[in-house]
């Protein structure tokens, strides 16, 4: 997303020849905050600066699992908490291998286990010199593929077990979701890649982007207190982030992210891509 610049600048923006797309991605973004930065300069001190909201964090929430989509059960702007399920996939495949590789595995345990016994009653009578080495090293060989196979069922057990957590799509933490891009009945693909299901923003905190001059970065410190006004209100916010390579230029000066984290309070709940401004404290 967009941000900001000192308020009142009119200067025009020129993309750092090191990035040769930033021009191309930035020139329609800077122009609109160009315009609001004049119509709020006639108000605002010259330290005062006109950011963008955007999110704490989007998470794009998929499955390695795939199959037929069996229910949808979030919609777009549902709040929701850590753990919901967003999304269940068709599971009865996966159960009914459960059921075989937990039979197996029952069968596989009484097999190791009856070897386990032949080898130590091998070991006893090599003991007694009644039986060749042999004989013994047949009964170890016997035993070693009774464990094996034992071991490969409970990693197939595992991965059964995996398959039917990775059939409900559950959110990773709390957050309001954004974008559903599957319908019920719909078939997702994922042998080669994971594709996103359910998009999760998180606006508790929100981010104030904003961009300064190599002065005002350098004067900035993670943990400054900066004031966020929100439609009038004013609420408090910390420095979270600081630039430490320019994005774009202005008038050939270069200008650096700077990221402030706040929480709007009351009924009021900015929007990502809404202007706000900043005032140093």
């Amino acid at each position: 997303m967009g941000t900001v610049g000192r308020v009142g600048d009119r200067a025009r923006v020129t993309a750092d020849p090191r990035r040769g797309d930033v021009k191309h991605r930035f020139s329609t973004a800077w122009r609109l905050i160009g315009i609001v930065a004049i119509l709020w300069s006639a108000s605002a001190s010259a330290d005062d600066l006109v950011a963008r909201v955007q999110w704490s964090s989007v998470s794009k929430i998929g499955t390695p699992l795939s199959g037929v989509i069996t229910e949808v059960l979030t919609n777009v702007g549902d709040r929701v908490q850590k753990d919901d399920v967003l999304i269940r996939l068709d599971d009865r495949l996966s159960r009914a291998r459960l059921v075989e590789v937990e039979a197996t595995l029952t069968q596989r345990k009484l097999e190791e286990a009856e070897a386990r016994k032949e080898l130590d009653r091998a070991l006893e009578l090599f003991d007694r010199t009644v039986l060749s080495e042999r004989d013994l090293q047949l009964a170890r060989v016997v035993h070693a593929d009774a464990y094996a196979s034992m071991t490969r069922m409970q990693a197939d057990l595992t991965r059964v077990t995996l398959d039917l957590e990775y059939a409900s799509v559950r959110a990773p933490s709390a957050g309001m979701v954004s974008e559903v891009l599957v319908v019920a009945g719909e078939t997702v693909v994922n042998t080669l890649v994971s594709h996103p299901l359910v998009v999760i923003v998180s606006d508790n905190p929100l981010q104030a982007r904003a961009l300064v001059d190599i002065a005002q970065i350098k004067a900035m410190r993670t943990g400054d207190a900066v004031t966020v006004v929100v439609a009038g209100t004013d609420y408090p916010g910390i420095v979270t982030r600081l630039g430490f390579e320019p994005v774009v230029e202005v008038a050939d000066a270069p200008q650096y992210e700077l990221i402030v984290s706040f929480t709007p309070r009351g009924t009021h709940r900015p929007l990502a891509g809404e202007h706000v401004m900043l005032k140093p404290r």
